[in-house]
């Protein structure tokens, strides 16, 4: 038995990491704003082109693998900016303030080139 939990223990430390992906200090709630943005990208068939049935993976993935300057990002302050909303108001939670939404993803139409 100890043998087989650590058999699945080294074949899960193929994805820890060392080195986390660095975001420019402040620029976490920007950061964020792109995931959403990609979350509600749909393909030309109409299905979502990312999804989960759960908006922690969010959170846990970007707290695991991205840093603020080099600094750890608390899977709970993540979190705040993933409260399930009604129509896009935040009912509890941290909203991305309109001065830290520097970028919009913009689908291309594949029939112009």
């Amino acid at each position: 038995m100890i043998e087989e939990l650590q058999a699945r223990l080294d074949e899960l430390k193929v994805f820890e990491v060392s080195e986390k992906i660095r975001i420019e200090e402040g620029y976490v709630a920007t950061f964020i704003d792109l995931l959403k943005q990609i979350e509600k990208l749909e393909l030309p068939s109409g299905r979502k082109l990312i999804m989960s049935d759960h908006q922690i993976v969010y959170p846990r993935m970007i707290g695991k693998y991205f840093s603020d300057a080099g600094d750890d990002i608390p899977v709970e302050t993540l979190r705040n900016y993933y409260v399930r909303k009604n129509d896009d108001v935040t009912s509890k939670g941290t909203e991305i303030k309109p001065g830290q939404k520097f970028f919009k993803i913009v689908p291309v139409d594949p029939n112009k080139k």
